[in-house]
């Protein structure tokens, strides 16, 4: 007799399983009321992997999806929001675009332990901000035109532009094309290098930095001297030696959120009682000696 083995097929809708994460917690859906009054001077929905991991076990799905995923994941979030309409702008305006930060992950990743089987995924690490360029523009989406007139949308990468040697149309000779920057996508952009905190090093080891590509409403946050968690995805740019292309890459982090644990001074709240014990050690004709030693 024939053995008919029987197969359960499980159908998984990440779409409607992150609309049910979100519309349970009443904190997320306050932050999509607000983006929808705010958009687009507001346009980011911060989540806490904290609570992704505590919502049962498929929470636990979804939060190594998160780590393992990230670039999948992102989408399936904002197409969500999407789709299910979580943020309601006016109709006369255009679909929102909506970015989703990822804080609080429940394991922050070493800069010198960063490895190539973290190429893709989404990591944490903590450091002291030593360097921050100035922002600029970069095109995110260019729409092309040849001699012949055919226009071609290509979306860039990191790196040198992507534009091809020929025009793709068919049957169509020509060898150039033109890059038309009023009907292209441009996106705010800058340059940071996080090092690792002296504190936690061993002996006399020096230092690793890595560099971390902002972008976006993120740009003009960090400030060099800043202690700060960045949370993004392990990313690579292969070099170029001598106008070849060479089998070494770099890596950086394509940041998703900048945590800053420290509070800035101006946002301190100093009671009645602090002040008044701030003015008695003021007084005090040992204090150098107080602070040298605590």
């Amino acid at each position: 007799p024939e053995t008919v083995v029987k197969t359960r097929l499980e159908v998984v809708d990440r779409q409607a399983d992150w609309k049910e994460f979100l519309e349970s917690h009443q904190g997320y859906k306050k932050l999509l009321n607000k983006i929808s009054r705010e958009y687009p001077t507001t346009r980011s929905l911060t989540i806490d992997y904290r609570d992704v991991e505590a919502f049962g076990m498929l929470g636990l799905d979804l939060a190594d999806e998160l780590l393992e995923k990230p670039d999948a994941t992102l989408k399936d979030i904002q197409t969500s929001i999407r789709e299910y309409n979580l943020v309601k702008t006016p109709k006369s305006k255009a679909t929102p675009e909506i970015n989703i930060r990822i804080i609080h992950l429940s394991q922050k990743t070493g800069i010198r332990d960063i490895r190539t089987t973290d190429i893709g995924k989404l990591i944490a690490v903590e450091g002291i901000i030593r360097k921050v360029n100035d922002v600029r523009p970069r095109l995110e989406i260019g729409l092309f035109r040849c001699q012949n007139g055919h226009t071609h949308i290509i979306e860039q990468g990191y790196g040198l532009m992507d534009v091809p040697d020929r025009c793709p149309a068919d049957g169509c000779t020509s060898r150039r094309l033109d890059l038309k920057p009023d009907l292209s996508k441009f996106i705010d952009v800058q340059r940071a290098r996080i090092q690792e905190s002296p504190e936690g090093l061993a002996g006399g080891a020096q230092p690793r930095t890595i560099d971390i590509d902002i972008k976006d409403d993120l740009v003009d946050v960090l400030n060099a001297g800043d202690r700060t968690i960045i949370t993004g995805i392990l990313r690579t740019h292969q070099k170029m030696k001598a106008g070849q292309r060479d089998t070494l890459f770099d890596i950086y982090i394509d940041c998703n959120s900048i945590e800053l644990p420290e509070k800035d001074l101006s946002e301190i709240t100093i009671s009645a009682e602090d002040e008044d014990r701030i003015r008695e050690l003021s007084a005090d004709p040992n204090i150098h000696l107080k602070i040298r030693d605590s």
